[in-house]
């Protein structure tokens, strides 16, 4: 797992990817998204 600093505000890093997911296709943007949203939750036990 990758350890996730926790800030207030998005990260340039977190963003950048964010765009670039947002940049291909729907559906592959939308699969993208849901992975980040999956990491930053945090799956660390």
């Amino acid at each position: 797992c990758v350890p996730m600093i926790p800030t207030p505000t998005i990260s340039t890093a977190a963003l950048t990817r964010m765009m670039i997911c947002t940049f291909w296709a729907d559906r592959i943007g939308a699969k993208c998204i849901r992975l980040l949203q999956q990491r930053r939750r945090g799956k660390c036990s």
